[in-house]
């Protein structure tokens, strides 16, 4: 007899006696059972719940996940079961399937805030999860992919927002799930880390995470009357009635959960490169590791109106500039600059519009004025996308030398500019534009559709040099090289969609999955770094009326 969890066939009418297959199910009633308690104020129905909770999650982690290696026998040979029977132990196969996703994702569904305890063993999480790609021949889940994603997400919740993110607006959730809960599954166990077993608490409506030295302790008071919870590290959290509670530990103050305090720094010198992840407090956005030259950290998920505050920036004399390191992979938007509060004086605005990638790194210039002494800084997020702004890395102010310069020497100083300045924009800036700039639309571009597009043979590139089309049923393709190193494909399907995107490799290297910018009734990318003779394998993924198609394999060569 095996001690502690449940049984889903009670009879024993079978050989091997009763047996039990989803012990995450078992799991969700105990959660309930736990909630109905202690929002009915039947505290003896509500430890009942906790007392099948608790055994019963030991249980799953001893026999079904065996974290410790001490209990399947020798000879089982998988990295957890999917079903428990009295005689044997199965691991290959469920009462209906033998497909990887479900034999291992049985376990995990639905997965809820009472799924917690999946996250206490990131070790084991990541074994079992290699293990399942493995059987499964890859990550090309045809079954329960966020499901997948939200298990991902215990042991590498970037590489789980990055699946989800290219799949978001195609893929069908688990019958028992959503796209909100997939979505706020993985991105709050990205920000805040996993739940953290050695802490417990007076009241059991809360769980604690922790990521890096960092703790999060997490309250919903289900009471009619104000509440505080203590911690068994000492740390006390007051909450009000049927309100959540979100802090790093405070004794005095309840933090929500838009706003989480960073207490890595506060005092910066303007003119000093500021990194983004050192703010002082945010809202909305997580951070990431970047492929940004000198490393480090980025913000990121950035969407209108979330904001960071830098406290105590001394802008001395003034700043007259900004340099800010940012990426897009939409049409983004802007980061409004500004002191003292989130709607406080607008010092600067830094264009944050598309660079052709979320790691492909543009350092953006604007003018700042007003900005002297020392302030609070606050960085607005501001766009209209629902696809994410951009991403953010660092930032530092300028101070130029040359407003003081010309008080000094009264009469040389104003003839340099008088003579100089003026012959630059006269003579040579307007030049560029009219000679180089109207030549591109006016000679190459008209000729594509006029020329090529009625004798393009479907679904074959043909090729002018500059620019080549893919002529098919559903849509046309213009391919448009914009310099030796980059080049657009532009994506124009006769019917509308919601949803075009690109996948490519670059000279068979990985596969790069990219939403694609809507530009009117087109869609857009460009793919930078490129170089003469390099071959672009791709196809688009689409939506036509409600369902979502792949168009075949191309191949381009720059």
């Amino acid at each position: 007899m095996y001690a502690g969890h449940t049984w889903a066939s009670g009879h024993a009418k079978f050989f091997d006696g009763n047996n039990n297959e989803s012990s995450s199910e078992a799991m969700n009633a105990w959660a309930g059972i736990i909630l109905w308690g202690e929002a009915t104020d039947n505290k003896e129905l509500r430890d009942l719940g906790i007392y099948l909770f608790t055994t019963e999650m030991n249980a799953i982690n001893e026999y079904w996940f065996d974290v410790s290696g001490e209990n399947h026998a020798s000879g089982f040979n998988r990295e957890t079961a999917s079903m428990v029977w009295g005689g044997k132990t199965v691991g290959d196969a469920v009462w209906w399937t033998n497909n990887p996703e479900e034999v291992h994702g049985i376990n995990w569904l639905p997965i809820t805030g009472a799924s917690l305890y999946l996250t206490q063993y990131p070790d084991y999480t990541k074994r079992n999860y290699d293990a399942l790609v493995a059987e499964n021949g890859g990550e090309n889940w045809d079954a329960w992919e966020d499901i997948m994603w939200m298990y991902r997400a215990i042991e590498n919740p970037e590489d789980a927002i990055r699946k989800f993110n290219a799949r978001e607006n195609v893929f069908v959730p688990e019958g028992g799930n959503t796209k909100a809960n997939t979505y706020h599954w993985i991105h709050n166990l990205n920000a805040l880390g996993n739940a953290d077993s050695s802490i417990t608490a007076d009241y059991p409506i809360y769980a604690v995470f922790t990521k890096g030295n960092e703790k999060t302790y997490v309250v919903y008071n289900m009471t009619d009357s104000e509440k505080t919870v203590t911690f068994s590290d000492g740390v006390k959290v007051t909450v009000q009635p049927h309100e959540y509670s979100v802090s790093n530990g405070s004794t005095d103050s309840v933090e929500q959960p838009t706003e989480e305090p960073n207490d890595q720094q506060s005092g910066f010198d303007a003119f000093e490169r500021i990194e983004a992840e050192q703010y002082t407090e945010m809202s909305g956005i997580e951070t990431e590791e970047t492929s940004d030259v000198d490393g480090g950290l980025y913000v990121g998920w950035l969407d209108n109106e979330d904001y960071l505050v830098f406290n105590g920036v001394d802008f001395g004399n003034g700043a007259t500039g900004v340099e800010a390191r940012i990426a897009s992979a939409t049409e983004g938007g802007t980061i409004e600059l500004r002191l003292d509060s989130k709607d406080g004086e607008l010092i600067g605005t830094i264009d944050l519009s598309n660079t052709g990638g979320w790691e492909e790194w543009e350092t953006k210039q604007a003018t700042i004025s007003n900005a002297t002494d020392i302030h609070d800084l606050y960085v607005v997020f501001k766009g209209e996308t629902q696809e994410g702004i951009g991403n953010l890395n660092w930032f530092s102010f300028t101070q130029e030398a040359t407003p003081e310069q010309p008080e000094e020497p009264t009469t040389e100083q104003p003839e340099e500019p008088s003579t100089e300045q003026p012959e630059e924009p006269t003579t040579e800036q307007p030049e560029e534009p009219s000679t180089e700039q109207p030549e591109e639309p006016t000679t190459e571009q008209p000729e594509e559709p006029t020329t090529e597009q009625p004798t393009d043979p479907t679904n074959e590139i043909t090729d002018d040099n500059e620019n080549s089309m893919i002529e098919a049923d559903d849509y046309t393709v213009n391919i448009v090289k914009d310099e030796s190193t980059s080049v657009t494909f532009i994506f124009s399907p006769t019917e509308t969609t919601t949803l075009v995107d690109l996948r490519y490799k670059v000279n068979g290297d990985i596969q790069q999955n990219v939403k694609t910018i809507k530009n009117g009734e087109k869609w857009e990318f460009t793919v930078k770094g490129v170089q003469e003779g390099d071959s672009i394998d791709f196809y688009y993924t689409y939506i036509k009326g409600e369902l979502a198609y792949d168009s075949p394999w191309y191949e381009f060569t720059n």
